[in-house]
């Protein structure tokens, strides 16, 4: 008996489907496509924060993935994103680089969002909960960490 075996047939194909089209992202909007269509099922949510570099240096790149009206990376505060993009990996560095879903009143993350007055910390002001996880590579300096 393999790992899929106790999986329905339709939990099957709707896997396989997710990685086929996950496989054929090439741009950011196949990207926003992919996550909001049947990936739904395994991680819903409303938006995704990509951020990568290299963090011990603070050379950090984002971006922003959300279908919610005007909430885009072009629309955000890079000064103001920096402090919650930095405590998010360190709250990730603190569980050993492990997956972490947490609600936002548990981990106190609203001081870090809180001056955010762009499109996307006004989304942020709804959120009940969050999913984190990262990758790092060893072999480099750069990291990138999913929100």
């Amino acid at each position: 008996m393999g790992p899929f075996s106790s999986l329905s047939s339709d939990h099957l194909q709707r896997y396989f489907r997710i990685i086929q089209e996950g496989v054929a992202v090439r741009r950011h909007f196949d990207l926003l496509k992919w996550l909001q269509g049947e990936m739904q099922h395994y991680l819903p949510h409303e938006i995704m924060l990509v951020a990568w570099g290299d963090f011990s240096s603070d050379v950090i790149r984002y971006d922003i993935v959300s279908a919610l009206p005007g909430v885009r990376t072009a629309h955000s505060e890079p000064a103001g994103l920096s402090p919650l993009v930095r405590g998010l990996y360190n709250r990730w560095v603190d569980v050993g680089r492990t997956p972490l879903i947490s609600s936002v009143d548990e981990i106190g993350i609203l001081p870090e969002y809180n001056g955010l007055q762009c499109s996307f910390g006004r989304a942020l002001h709804g959120m009940r909960s969050y999913g984190l996880h990262g990758i790092s590579d060893k072999r480099g300096r750069d990291e990138c960490l999913y929100v």
